[in-house]
């Protein structure tokens, strides 16, 4: 239950958020080098059939993927700009996609390691001898005061 309620308000946030500035993370670098070395991505993988290597539109031509920034080995930026092109038609909304899954994903990871591995993963006191978890000793600190 309480995953559900994680996904549903980082997706409520999220939504408010483009719906009061769309293309919020579409600034800065994002607009200006990533947005299209992920579009140069898209093209030459799905329409040209082929990995981009190289590319020729910039600096009279570079390696492109010795240089890492362009994420052309980053499955999650194929994935959202599928989903950009599937669900809204236009590729611009691939950075506010992949912005939305990492900041999703942060808090799935965040939710899993606080769920620690036992039942007592929620428990607010420690196990006896154990070390006490911060907010356990926090906890002790207000109620001595």
């Amino acid at each position: 239950m309480t995953l559900v309620i994680l996904v549903l308000g980082v997706s409520f946030l999220a939504g408010a958020l483009e719906l009061r500035h769309p293309n919020y993370f579409l600034w800065d670098d994002n607009a200006a080098y990533f947005l299209p070395a992920y579009v140069y991505n898209w093209r030459s993988l799905v329409q040209s059939g082929s990995f981009p290597e190289l590319n020729l539109h910039q600096y009279l031509g570079y390696q492109y993927l010795g240089g890492g920034q362009p994420g052309a080995l980053y499955p999650p930026v194929y994935v959202a700009l599928g989903l950009s092109r599937l669900l809204l038609g236009d590729l611009r909304h691939a950075v506010d996609l992949l912005a939305i899954g990492h900041l999703l994903a942060a808090a799935l990871t965040a939710w899993i390691a606080e769920r620690g591995t036992g039942a007592h993963a929620y428990a607010l006191d420690p196990p006896p001898g154990g070390k006490p978890a911060l907010h356990a000793r926090l906890r002790r600190c207000r109620l001595s005061r």
